[in-house]
């Protein structure tokens, strides 16, 4: 595809033309505007969704993020298994929006804005400028699919972004001479992979784009630029961790463990997830899914004449990403979004050249289809509490609760009060405004039958016995400890143990009843009953 703009070298439309408008141009004008419409309409949407409780995943960058902020090191002072730059650009978002369910959500609003801008800027290269704005108003409405958490601050939204920002330097720097664009494209691009390992898989999306662009400049020195600019970001994070001693600790959560985590998932598992996700995703915007499979068919009959190859290859790439680990969570299927939206709008315009009504006609039937989604779905995109669709993706999880309990044990605390969580929720940090004793916080990555896992058993129970937290708030339902037959329960065991006879139930919610219960209420509270969150205060 050319990287010169769609429009160079043609003749300026003469003043008749400017002066008298033809039906042509209302109509795309009026396309413009509703593309408009609805990116701030989805706008307002996720601002709506925003009052949902945090997931797990997400309450953990986040809390892992406000850590970053304040200057702890990654893998030595907390850990996960994903890259650095995660944890960095949650702590900038947090930082400027709040560690607070609406913040992270406000900055999960401002990532899809600039992902729809990107979108707009790419098209408008090589399709009409109102068919570039149906292409970013159509991931406006695909990102907020609820199965694929597009509610929530996700991670995917940080990857899509980045990706998008280093495609349009890409084209960018075929409008300009020297390696400036190329070198911030290739730091983009690593960024994106520094904060979610899968997206190294677009890689090929990069170079076939140079392939297909070497009639302008060459492939091989555009690869190489590139490369230089990858290898920018990458070797700073490795000095930072050479600095700062967390080398081996980086390695081991940033391959050892996703190895391991990877191959935990059976086959059978692995269908159970992909029939689950991949059925709710697109049932739940099915029109849209089929206007984008659609789209993908005009895209591979009109590959010889058109140079729009490397969306198709975007397409693909973006799907076998959702595969690593074979677990096909909803939030991986939000890199799917982006070349949906990027094909659909190249197909329109490739029925513009076959008959320019037929561009507008096939444009206003996606408008017509994105705002009956809006209109179908209601309850979801403008409901005040939890919609069904997010009750059914939360399932027996008990997030809600979990905010309130930690927002109350919040409330309780003194300045100098402790708080410890044992489960793997760390969002109630987030909600309690506190921070843990321990760097031990999401207990189902340690509950494994490995040397590595015992260790961080001993620690969690060393940081719990010796810190003493004023309150703890303990999770007695499996799902959220991660425990199957092969887990090691030493931790749940001891750490249940040691609660039970130094710390008095104060607050609790019972999954089996769905009721709160307080202590100041004159409620009695059963820590042998399962399937409770319990809020303990020492004795």
């Amino acid at each position: 595809m050319s990287g010169k703009p769609k429009n160079k070298g043609k003749s300026k439309p003469d003043q008749a033309s400017v002066s008298s408008p033809t039906p042509q141009s209302s109509l795309q004008g009026l396309l413009s505007v509703l593309a408009l419409a609805f990116i701030v309409i989805t706008s307002v949407s996720r601002i709506i969704l925003a009052g949902n409780p945090m997931s797990r995943d997400e309450g953990a960058y986040g809390y892992l993020g406000k850590l970053a902020a304040k200057g702890l090191t990654p893998y030595l002072d907390f850990y996960e298994m994903k890259p650095p730059m995660l944890y960095y650009l949650y702590g900038l978002g947090g930082s400027l929006f709040g560690f607070t369910d609406l913040g992270l959500r406000l900055f999960g609003l401002v990532l899809t804005l600039c992902s729809s801008l990107l979108i707009f800027l790419i098209l408008s290269r090589y399709v009409s400028r109102h068919f570039a704005l149906v292409g970013a108003a159509l991931f406006s409405i695909l990102s907020l699919n609820p199965f694929a958490f597009g509610f929530a601050m996700v991670a995917e939204h940080l990857v899509n972004t980045l990706v998008l920002v280093s495609l349009y330097l890409v084209h960018k720097s075929y409008d300009r001479k020297g390696v400036l664009y190329l070198l911030l494209a290739g730091a983009a691009f690593a960024s994106a992979i520094l904060t979610k390992q899968t997206a190294i898989l677009f890689s090929p999306v990069f170079l076939l784009h140079f392939v297909l662009e070497r009639r302008y400049k060459p492939w091989l020195m555009q690869c190489l630029r590139f490369a230089a600019g990858v290898l920018i970001p990458v070797t700073l994070v490795a000095i930072l961790f050479v600095l700062n001693g967390a080398l081996s600790e980086a390695m081991y959560w940033l391959t050892t463990y996703p190895a391991k985590y990877a191959s935990s998932v059976t086959p059978e598992e692995g269908k159970t997830y992909l029939r689950y996700f991949s059925k709710n995703i697109s049932l739940f915007q099915l029109t849209l899914f089929i206007t984008a499979a659609l789209a993908l068919i005009t895209n591979l009959v009109w590959i010889k004449k058109k140079p729009f190859a490397w969306l198709i290859t975007y397409f693909i790439i973006a799907l076998l990403s959702v595969v690593p680990g074979f677990r096909f969570y909803g939030q991986y299927w939000m890199l799917i979004f982006a070349p949906m939206a990027l094909m659909t709008a190249a197909a329109l315009h490739q029925a513009e050249k076959l008959k320019p009504r037929l561009g507008i006609l096939a444009a206003g039937i996606v408008m017509v289809l994105m705002a009956g989604e809006l209109v179908i779905h209601r309850d979801y995109y403008f409901g005040k509490s939890m919609s069904a669709e997010v009750e059914k993706l939360y399932k027996n999880n008990p997030f809600g609760p979990i905010r309130k309990l930690s927002t109350y044990a919040g409330s309780l605390m003194k300045e100098d009060d402790t708080f410890m969580v044992f489960g793997s929720e760390p969002q109630a940090y987030l909600y309690a405004d506190k921070i843990a004793p321990s760097k031990h916080v999401f207990m189902s990555m340690i509950s494994k039958h490995d040397e590595k896992s015992k260790t961080f058993i001993s620690e969690a129970m060393t940081d719990l016995e010796q810190q003493q937290p004023t309150y703890v708030l303990y999770n007695f339902f499996m799902y959220s400890w991660g425990m199957t037959e092969k887990s090691n329960d030493k931790l749940y065991t001891a750490s249940f143990s040691y609660v039970i006879n130094h710390y008095t139930p104060v607050a609790a919610y019972n999954m089996n009843t769905k009721s709160f219960l307080y202590t100041q209420d004159g409620d009695q509270i059963d820590a042998s009953i399962a399937n409770q969150v319990i809020l303990f205060k020492q004795k």
